[in-house]
């Protein structure tokens, strides 16, 4: 299953900064043109279809306009294709901030931090001023090159001689970097420094204790956070249960003020990746009641759950429930449905669920060559498969 992330999200304020909108003003034929085209940018679905557009607005010689450069480079990215965002960024001749910006965070969706490291510095040689903006992408940058921490700490370094070192979500950022390079007491040094932290702050600050195993910490930072969000709640729930600690994590899902469908999903696997399987369908079930709608990560979890209990008519239930919730049948949930079959003493249906998937991958082969050998299939009926 694809599922394309919703990068384009220009606000009305950035719009208007670009093109020169004002309050009292309305918008130019040439404004409205450029909201148009990214109207289309936004509803992109193919790559074939991005290059379309990429050669009208290369036809109508707007290739020099920064904002539809942005969203050209932003859209790559969304396809992986940090090669056309490249192509499209050296149309410009004098790239601007947001060009640059949306560049380096194109390099860092599509895994290329050293690439993004260096438009920051041809930015810098060409003496154009980073924003806040510049440096959260940078960071996330140094955090693909774990194994590079000077790289991290001169980045830092940019941060306060640029003037950032106040900025809630610059900091933020470098607490979630230090966290993943296991420099927790840098991270905590980041945020005892902070003149005003946001709930997110202090959830990742949370999140980097788990990360630790620092439980005691992490627990503490909870109990006094000024306000918590459902991340935050779930953000602990989930520490408890990698940790193995299924009661605590049970405690605070049951005081939550509200839940979504990870909350319901995080339980659910806390209680499937510590044996509890019983448990985790008794969640599912009170998820359903209180009107929650599932996604494909929860029903691939449950059916797993029904396939370690061996309740074939569990499974079933299921089964018929993904398929009247329109629920595709995936690698995900398809491969979940063979290993349940299986298990559940029923090859034939195993087989029938393996045949109708239109894609597998190796879950689903490993699934149901291994039900073939369970059920003493000999190796030519695993060869026919």
């Amino acid at each position: 299953m694809s599922i394309k992330p919703n990068i384009f999200a220009p606000s009305l304020a950035r719009i208007r900064s670009h093109n020169k909108f004002t309050a009292s003003s309305s918008p130019s034929s040439s404004d409205c043109h450029t909201l148009r085209v990214i109207a289309k940018l936004r509803n992109c679905s193919k790559m074939k279809e991005l290059k379309s557009i990429h050669a009208t607005i290369i036809k109508n010689n707007d290739h020099h306009q920064p904002l539809l450069i942005n969203q050209l480079i932003s859209a790559s990215s969304a396809f992986r294709r940090i090669d056309y965002a490249i192509l499209v960024f050296r149309c410009m001749e004098s790239p601007n901030i947001y060009v640059y910006n949306a560049m380096i965070r194109a390099c860092v969706t599509c895994s290329s931090p050293v690439v993004a490291i260096r438009y920051y510095l041809q930015m810098s040689r060409s003496q154009v001023l980073p924003t806040s903006y510049t440096f959260s992408s940078l960071i996330k940058a140094c955090s693909q090159v774990p194994d590079d921490a000077v790289l991290g700490e001169a980045v830092h370094g940019r941060i306060w001689k640029s003037g950032f070192e106040s900025h809630v979500f610059v900091q933020t950022a470098l607490i979630d970097y230090y966290s993943n390079v296991d420099k927790i007491r840098d991270a905590q040094k980041v945020f005892d420094d902070m003149p005003e932290r946001d709930v997110v702050t202090w959830t990742a600050m949370i999140l980097g204790y788990a990360c630790v195993q620092d439980l005691v910490s992490a627990g503490r930072l909870f109990e006094v956070m000024p306000e918590r969000s459902t991340v935050s709640w779930n953000t602990m729930i989930a520490a408890y249960l990698r940790s193995g600690d299924v009661e605590s994590a049970a405690s605070l899902f049951n005081q939550m003020p509200s839940k979504d469908v990870v909350s319901w999903t995080t339980m659910i696997s806390g209680y499937s990746q510590n044996k509890r399987f019983r448990e985790a369908i008794d969640i599912f079930q009170q998820m359903k009641t209180a009107g929650v709608v599932t996604d494909e990560v929860t029903m691939a979890t449950v059916i797993s759950a029904c396939a370690h209990l061996g309740s074939l008519d569990l499974g079933k239930e299921m089964h018929i429930y993904a398929a009247q919730n329109g629920f595709d049948l995936d690698v995900y949930i398809g491969s979940a449905l063979i290993d349940m079959y299986a298990k559940c003493g029923c090859i034939e249906r195993s087989l029938v669920v393996f045949f109708k998937l239109r894609e597998k991958n190796l879950f689903c082969w490993n699934s149901v060559i291994e039900g073939l050998a369970i059920h003493g299939c000999c190796p030519r009926s695993i060869g026919n498969v």
